[in-house]
């Protein structure tokens, strides 16, 4: 599947599109897209929200829900990299890349790793 850069414009395909999409449905509010009111994620209402186990699971819930609209990706698991003082938190999350999943084809190519979410 290509893509667009979101910031050059440029030709964008594998990795770093799946990457590029994941990025943005997790930072669009769910509701917010005209004629796909269940695109996005629920992780922006929990930015500010007290820094505790039930937060930190509600992360890991939305940010699983919401990779349903990427079918080239599957989460598999997820690590706390950094929990500050000041509220911040940061989340690895490793799974599954299938760059063919968009066609239904989920034939595991290579693992990747590395996607970061931080939340502050």
């Amino acid at each position: 599947m290509t893509g667009l850069n979101r910031q050059t414009g440029a030709a964008l395909e594998g990795w770093p599109h799946v990457l590029q999409s994941l990025i943005d449905v997790w930072t669009t509010p769910k509701g917010t897209r005209v004629m796909l009111r269940d695109y996005g994620c629920d992780l922006i209402g929990l930015i500010d929200r007290p820094a505790g186990r039930d937060t930190v699971l509600e992360v890991i819930m939305a940010a699983m829900d919401a990779e349903s609209w990427e079918p080239r990706f599957r989460i598999k698991q997820c690590e706390i990299t950094a929990a500050g003082a000041d509220g911040a938190f940061s989340f690895l999350f490793s799974g599954i890349y299938y760059p063919r999943g968009h066609l239904g084809d989920f034939t595991v190519y290579e693992p990747r790793d590395n996607v970061l979410v931080r939340l502050a």
